[in-house]
């Protein structure tokens, strides 16, 4: 079959599955690699590739509150208090992050765990980026986490609106979205969102000062009923999940709470080759994984895999099992052609598509599908382009909606 033959095909197919089914995102850290990179540019150094992360996040918190401070509170701040904001001393401002009611929370920033408006970091960061960001400017580095964060923002928006689009008489308007990245940008995203979409947000979360992290709190529908109760319409709503941790959690009385803030020791799963283990056996991220398993084994569900690589033993073998689930497909978006082909071996397979699972190499899509760059890997080779799928490409795949279409499938 001819290149566009099958992208038409697959669109047609992608288009009908994302309205109708239940809705599941894997996204892993190649989403985020724009700003963090991988753990390979920090030659396998998981403390510098956690400080990278911690940089990042204190960013996005850093932007978050300056947003806040332009819309709203900078009446309430004194001079001091801007001062000391200004030169990284202790002070309380505003910092806003994502919670389920999409409130604002008080956080006290300062030098060790708050935000940096700019790149500048402390010495005990300063050697954290010698491989890919050794020479990052403050600009830069403040250009390529707005960078990152506006891709995860489209993507976010775009899901929002297929949320909209789908009958909750027959499938919930609500999606999951497992995410092994540590970082806030989703978070970061979603709070900047709600401030123009109706939706709701659910990181797992009760409590409003003090939210401690219960997986029980998942799986819920809410309703808008009208003033007079005279009908009910389901609100869209988005669950985050995080099997690995998030540097914005810390771990009290056996509870892991989470805070609108960077912590210096967050409750991760560090990427040692050890997470199958650690996470089976930290009660915590095994309760993320079974909320996992338990949407994969649901009837008429649908996993869209992005940025993840199925390095982690754990989640590659929930995987598999779960595609003996009939009514569950599982769409892998590799990044590139060498890694359709690991992936693929990693689950056994020679086709990019076996029953219910499909792993498709973006050398298969048309260009308007996908993102092209150089080649690095062959010195012989490096003005020749190679085709990538990133995050962006999902988000315009999932934007390509003809509404009329949607409508008339409806009705069928």
């Amino acid at each position: 079959m001819k290149t566009k033959d099958m992208n038409k095909e697959f669109v047609e197919e992608f288009r009908k599955l994302i309205i109708t089914k239940q809705l599941n995102f894997l996204i892993g850290s190649g989403c985020s690699a724009e700003s963090i990179g991988l753990m390979a540019d920090f030659g396998g150094n998981n403390s510098k590739l956690l400080d990278r992360i911690k940089k990042v996040s204190k960013e996005l918190i850093g932007q978050a509150m300056n947003s806040s401070l332009d819309k709203a509170a900078k009446k309430d701040i004194t001079s001091e208090d801007s001062k000391a904001l200004n030169s990284g001393q202790e002070s309380e401002s505003i910092a806003i992050l994502g919670s389920n009611q999409g409130s604002e929370a008080r956080a006290t920033i300062n030098s060790g765990q708050g935000c940096e408006n700019t790149a500048t970091s402390s010495s005990s960061q300063g050697s954290e980026d010698k491989e890919k960001f050794a020479n990052e400017a403050p600009k830069e580095f403040e250009d390529i986490v707005k960078n990152n964060l506006s891709t995860y923002s489209n993507f976010i928006n775009a899901v929002i609106d297929i949320l909209n689009l789908s009958n909750s008489r027959q499938t919930p308007k609500s999606v999951n979205i497992f995410s092994t990245n540590y970082d806030i940008f989703i978070e970061k995203a979603i709070d900047d969102i709600m401030e123009f979409k109706k939706f709701v947000f659910n990181d797992g979360a009760k409590g409003y000062f003090h939210r401690v992290l219960d997986s029980s709190n998942y799986n819920q529908v809410v309703s808008y009923k009208g003033l007079n109760n005279n009908y009910i319409s389901e609100i869209p709503s988005i669950s985050l999940i995080k099997p690995h941790g998030s540097v914005n959690w810390k771990k009290a009385n056996n509870k892991i709470i989470i805070e609108p803030r960077v912590n210096d020791n967050p409750v991760v799963v560090v990427p040692n080759g050890m997470e199958s283990q650690e996470t089976f056996l930290n009660n915590h991220f095994y309760e993320m994984l079974r909320v996992f398993q338990l949407e994969l084994d649901k009837q008429q569900s649908v996993l869209i895999v992005i940025g993840f690589s199925f390095q982690d033993e754990h989640i590659k073998k929930m995987v598999k099992r779960a595609l003996n689930n009939p009514e569950l497909i599982v769409y892998v978006f590799a990044y590139s052609e060498a890694d359709s082909e690991k992936i693929k071996d990693l689950f056994g397979i020679k086709s990019s598509s076996i029953g219910n699972l499909k792993v498709f190499n973006p050398e298969d899509f048309e260009k308007k599908y996908v993102t092209e760059i150089k080649n690095s890997e062959a010195d012989t080779e490096k003005n020749k382009k190679v085709k990538t799928f990133t995050l962006s490409n999902l988000t315009s795949l999932i934007t390509e909606f003809n509404y009329e279409d949607t409508k008339n499938e409806e009705r069928k």
